[in-house]
């Protein structure tokens, strides 16, 4: 994410100077590819019954504040071992104050949904090898807290990233304010003005996924104070998400952890509170050309090489979010659970609800032994397993005795290493590995 896209900067401005100003904030040409920067990882597994593809979601372009041009992201993607590039430049390129002052940091309003859209079926017909996803990044609403001179611009910081979207008329229209009315505090608008957004995308036929969930933002340029906790409330509380991004930024305490929002998601989800729940996701955020498309990268489990089925993929929960060079070569070879002793029905059974005659048995491997790495197993929200390594079996008891409903998932952490490819360059990174779930259910209860 980049923040807070000049716009105090320009409010600084407009407000001092009260004048009608347009100003443009475009991404750095495009720079070539070293094989410095390539990671040679292999872009397809086939196991368990699928394609197990490595994607880069959530990519930007000299279309928004991106730094490399579209054209060279399908050289950049094969180069680190991608199969799937998520392309989601800034939707609206702009932040207003009333009308006709406004900021503009080079979206793709700016040139035209048509025109970004044509240009990626272009680049898709050019390299059929990959699977290009088209789509955008949003950020639907933002308003003025403060009182003048100080004003607290709220929002900046909840963004959407959207799929599956090919008609431009649909993005010109959707539900957007980057706007600020009026110099005096604005009420209070709950979560409504992004659930109206997510419900204007699924009524389309899009995917939404909310990223940067626990991305906070405390930043004061002159009179603009830009604040925000991270939104991880919107995980639990906004209806109608396909996934959450967990990596980089989302598998804290409070978010994707254990007993996070996540989880009292997912919680009502096994117990039939909620028809749908967000699934995880990895998250690249990709901007500059300093950064890897494999910071955070997500495996899809397919049973096709296609973008229709990357899209039933995302939807079904058949991923696993990772990041970290320790796990950029591995994958999720088995993760089950069985009824106690029986075999299980199949070795990957992610977002699958199953039922059970006796204690269950859950199993867990990569494809390959990873040193220096400990697993944990979530039941409902709590870790009730733990080990050193990344394979494990567990035998959960406790969970048939008290006869009730549950839902398992597996995260993985590795050694902190310094920023090398694969990581962000940034700063020193964790690598990590989370699932999505497996829910389980007694005969008598599901």
């Amino acid at each position: 994410m980049r923040r807070p896209f000049f716009a105090a900067a320009f409010l600084t401005l407009a407000f001092t100077c009260g004048c009608s100003a347009l100003i443009y904030m475009t991404g750095s040409q495009a720079k070539p590819i070293t094989d410095e920067v390539c990671g040679r990882r292999i872009p397809v597994y086939r196991d368990a019954g699928y394609l197990i593809a490595r994607a880069s979601m959530h990519v930007h372009s000299t279309y928004s504040d991106g730094q490399r041009d579209m054209d060279v992201l399908p050289d950049l993607a094969r180069c680190e071992g991608m199969a799937i590039l998520g392309l989601n430049d800034h939707a609206v390129g702009k932040v207003c104050w009333r009308e006709g002052v406004c900021l503009s940091f080079n979206g793709i309003e700016r040139h035209g949904y048509k025109a970004y859209l044509d240009n990626i079926g272009r680049i898709k017909a050019k390299n059929p090898d990959l699977i290009i996803l088209p789509g955008v990044e949003a950020m639907p609403y933002i308003y003025n807290a403060g009182k003048a001179p100080n004003f607290l611009v709220i929002g900046e910081n909840t963004h959407f990233t959207v799929y599956g979207i090919t008609d431009p008329a649909v993005f010109d229209e959707m539900p957007y304010r980057d706007t600020l009315r009026d110099l005096s505090p604005e009420t209070f608008p709950g979560l409504a003005p992004y659930q109206r957004y997510i419900d204007y995308i699924n009524h389309h036929g899009g995917i939404i996924n909310a990223v940067h969930v626990d991305s906070e933002m405390d930043s004061f340029y002159g009179p603009a104070h830009f604040f925000m906790e991270g939104p991880v409330h919107g995980i639990h509380d906004l209806r109608g998400l396909c996934a959450f991004s967990i990596l980089p930024e989302g598998y804290s305490p409070l978010a994707g952890g254990a007993g996070g929002a996540w989880d009292a998601a997912l919680a009502e989800y096994t117990l039939g509170d909620r028809h749908q729940v967000p699934w995880a996701l990895g998250d690249s955020d990709y901007h500059e050309v300093t950064d890897t498309l494999g910071w955070a990268t997500t495996l899809f489990y397919l049973r096709e090489f296609s973008e229709t089925e990357v899209y039933a993929a995302m939807r079904e929960g058949r991923m696993v979010a990772l990041m970290g060079s320790v796990f950029n070569d591995s994958y999720v070879a088995e993760f089950s659970v069985a009824d106690g002793g029986k075999a299980p029905e199949r070795p990957v059974m992610f977002a699958e609800k199953i039922s059970v005659s006796s204690a269950p048995v859950i199993r867990f491997h990569l494809n390959r032994p990873v040193p220096g790495v400990s697993a944990r197993l979530v039941r409902n929200g709590r870790v009730v397993h733990s080990t050193a390594g990344c394979d494990f079996e567990y035998t959960d008891r406790e969970m048939f005795e008290r006869g009730l409903p549950a839902y398992y998932r597996v995260e993985l952490t590795g050694p902190v290493r310094p920023g090398v490819h694969g990581e962000s360059p940034h700063h020193e990174t964790a690598s990590e590995l989370r699932t999505n779930p497996i829910f389980v259910y007694p005969r008598s209860s599901k």
